[in-house]
C-alpha cells in the first residue's frame, strides 16, 4: 500500500543516514545556494506545526540517534532511539485541524510547484532520486495525512507498544534475516529493498498487511481522502488513483491472518530481482 509511502520514506532515511544532521539548507541539499522550494522546505522543517506529525517525529529521531551515536556504539538494527523518539513525539501536545494542515501544505505547494509536478519512480533506489523532489512530496503528504498519521502511530496496541513501534517489527525481522549487515535502502513505495551492491529484493506484501496495527492503518486511512480530498497531483503522481489504493488494502480475517502472513513471508523470502 502506498499509503505507507511517508512511513517508508522516514524508515529508509534512517537506515541510509542521508546527512540528517546537516546544519544548513545548502548542506542538506548539496547545493551552493538553496532554491525557493528548498528554502521553504528547510524553514518548514525548522519550525513545523504539530500538523506535520512525521516532520516532528523525524526531528526527534535525528536528535535521539545523534545522541546515541555520540555516546554509544550503535549496532545494525538497534532501533531503541527510534522507539524512544516515537514515544516522545506521541507524548507531545498534538493540535491540528484539516484546514490548518491544508494551509501548511499549500505554502509548500506554492514554492515547489515544479518539483510537485515531477513524475517519480517510487520503486527506484532512493539514492537515484532527486532529494528536493522527494522531500517536497514527503512534506506535503506529511501535512495532508498529519491527523491520521498521529492517530495510527500513537495508538497503543494490545501488546502495550505504540503502533509506530509495532508497525516496524515485521519489516525489521525480515530485513535481519535477509540482509544481516543492515546495509540497505528501501524504495519509497515499500516494494523493494536495495542492497549495498545495487541488487534488490522484493519485500513480501504481507509484511505490511495483517495485524492489529495494520488494521488500524486501514480503518484510519481508507476514507480519509474521501472526506478530505487530496490534491489531484498527489493522487496522480503518488497513488495513481485512490480507488486503486483502496483496492490494495488487505482483508485479514482474524482467524487466519497469521497463517497467511507466514505463507507470504516464506513465498517471497530472499527473492532477488535482477
Amino acid at each position: 500500500m502506498k499509503v505507507y509511502i511517508l512511513f517508508v520514506l522516514l524508515f529508509s532515511s534512517l537506515i541510509i543516514g542521508i546527512n540528517a544532521e546537516a546544519e544548513k539548507c545548502e548542506n542538506y541539499f548539496n547545493v551552493s545556494t538553496c532554491s525557493e522550494c528548498q528554502k521553504e522546505l528547510w524553514d518548514t522543517w525548522a519550525n513545523p506545526s504539530s500538523c506535520g506529525f512525521f516532520i516532528n517525529l523525524i526531528k526527534n529521531i535525528i536528535k535521539d540517534y545523534g545522541y546515541a551515536v555520540r555516546h554509544t556504539q550503535l549496532t545494525p538494527y538497534n532501533f531503541t532511539p527510534y522507539d524512544e523518539a516515537v514515544k516522545e513525539t506521541c507524548d507531545e501536545r498534538f493540535s491540528c485541524t484539516y484546514d490548518e494542515a491544508e494551509s501548511s501544505a499549500k505554502r509548500v505547494e506554492e514554492k515547489c510547484s515544479n518539483e510537485l509536478s515531477t513524475k517519480v519512480d517510487w520503486s527506484a533506489d532512493p539514492l537515484t532520486l532527486n532529494r528536493t523532489v522527494t522531500s517536497a512530496y514527503g512534506t506535503v503528504i506529511s501535512f495532508y495525512f498529519g491527523i491520521p498519521d498521529h492517530d495510527v502511530m500513537c495508538f497503543k496496541s494490545s501488546s502495550g507498544d505504540l503502533c509506530g513501534i509495532e508497525l516496524t517489527k515485521p519489516l525489521i525481522n525480515w530485513l535481519k534475516e535477509n540482509i544481516p549487515d543492515g546495509k540497505f535502502r528501501i524504495s519509497y513505495d515499500h516494494k523493494f529493498v536495495y542492497k549495498e551492491d545495487g541488487s534488490r529484493l522484493e519485500i513480501p506484501r504481507g509484511i505490511f498487511f495483517c495485524g492489529e496495527c495494520q488494521e488500524r492503518v486501514v480503518k484510519t486511512f481508507k476514507y480519509w481522502p474521501v472526506n478530505h480530498p487530496l490534491p489531484d497531483y498527489i493522487v496522480k503522481n503518488v497513488y495513481g488513483s485512490w480507488e486503486e489504493e483502496v483496492n490494495n488494502f488487505p482483508n485479514c480475517p482474524n482467524n487466519n491472518s497469521t497463517t497467511k502472513h507466514r505463507r507470504t513471508l516464506n513465498r517471497f523470502s530472499r527473492r532477488k530481482i535482477n
